[in-house]
């Protein structure tokens, strides 16, 4: 939620832990990109899913058709990891933590 408006500006979420490796997402709407809410749910959220219990490694895909949201990722904190063709993977760990 936007603090000032108290409009919905975007979600993010967790996808079930598999292995103590936890994978998230998010989006913003449209009207609301590029002012660091992203960056930020981003950073709260690996934060919050490195205190889960068994939980060692938090990870984004991104689409590599998306340097904006790679952007994010790394304003987070999380470093790419490998990628293929079409996506790359962004991730973070209980020792370096979401801000390295």
């Amino acid at each position: 939620m936007e603090r000032a408006t108290g409009l919905v500006v975007g979600a993010v979420g967790l996808f079930p832990p598999a292995d103590g490796t936890i994978e998230f997402g998010y989006g913003i709407v449209p009207s609301r990109r590029g002012l660091g809410y992203a960056s930020e749910a981003a950073r709260a959220i690996a934060a919050f899913a490195l205190t889960a219990p068994g939980v060692h490694t938090v990870h984004a895909n991104v689409e590599l058709s998306n340097p904006a949201s790679a952007r994010v990722l790394e304003k987070a904190g999380l470093t790419r990891v490998s990628a293929d063709d079409e996506t790359a993977r962004y991730e973070t760990d209980a020792a370096a933590g979401p801000e390295r």
